[in-house]
């Protein structure tokens, strides 16, 4: 028992370790298929692309001459976890479709290298409050099985690694009835996404305001990091107790 504990307890170090290091920079711990979004220039006219919806295919081209489409692509739905801040922008939408729909768009909320839209609505309604197990959404959740939609937008994604969902960056994206993008936004970190209410007024007016300036994060305070090999010796010589940091990337 006690060595099958302590296998675990290795196990975990080494990949709260190899995290930490992916954290701070470190090249040698990084994961080797993510990637990491590129500037480029915004996109004039929306790709054809497709999409699996719980009914079948949904294209892009479908809306053409009809409504505009406001394009959500989640961070993904993996393992049967879904994303925090994707499950606040999910019920976000949901609240105030109404007035989306008014404005004479649709939403389509992709996810990513994903498999399962069900799973994921009942995981998203399980978070609400109070919860809802059998969630329903008055706009399509749709499945980029292979990451070709995101790949057309821009979308970087990934696959294996420490993080569980394919998109580090979500992205949303608003394009007219003529296929024309109106707007296109490229998230800094997984809580970064526009609010509805941005969204609306490009649907109202065709522009989008300035975005505000999001407020500097505070300097990481300066810490000596060792790996789990070199801590362990570290503890034994001082006789000092082990502090196991483990963070998960959400």
């Amino acid at each position: 028992m006690r060595t099958l504990a302590l296998h675990a307890i290795l196990a975990g170090a080494a990949a709260a370790v190899a995290l930490r290091a992916q954290q701070s920079g470190d090249p040698v711990a990084q994961d080797p298929v993510a990637q990491e979004p590129l500037a480029q220039e915004p996109l004039a006219q929306a790709p054809d692309v497709a999409f699996d919806g719980v009914k079948g295919k949904v294209a892009l081209r479908d809306f053409r001459g009809k409504q505009a489409v406001v394009l959500l692509f989640m961070r993904g739905f993996s393992k049967g976890m879904a994303c925090y801040y994707c499950g606040e922008q999910t019920r976000d939408y949901a609240s105030r479709y109404a007035e989306i729909h008014a404005a004479g768009a649709e939403v389509l909320m992709v996810l990513p290298l994903a498999d399962d839209i069900a799973g994921y609505m009942r995981k998203i309604g399980e978070g609400s409050k109070p919860p809802d197990p059998q969630l329903a959404l008055p706009f399509p959740v749709v499945l980029d099985k292979d990451g070709s939609a995101c790949a057309a937008f821009r979308v970087p994604t990934k696959k294996g690694g420490l993080d569980p969902f394919p998109v580090a960056n979500p992205a949303t994206i608003v394009v007219d009835k003529d296929g024309k993008v109106l707007f296109e936004r490229h998230g800094d970190d997984p809580s970064d996404r526009p609010d509805v209410a941005a969204v609306l007024q490009v649907l109202r007016t065709g522009t989008a305001a300035p975005a505000a300036a999001r407020p500097a994060a505070p300097p990481a305070a300066a810490r000596a990091w060792l790996g789990y090999d070199d801590g362990l010796r570290a503890a034994k010589a001082g006789r000092r107790p082990i502090l196991l940091e483990f963070h998960a990337v959400w």
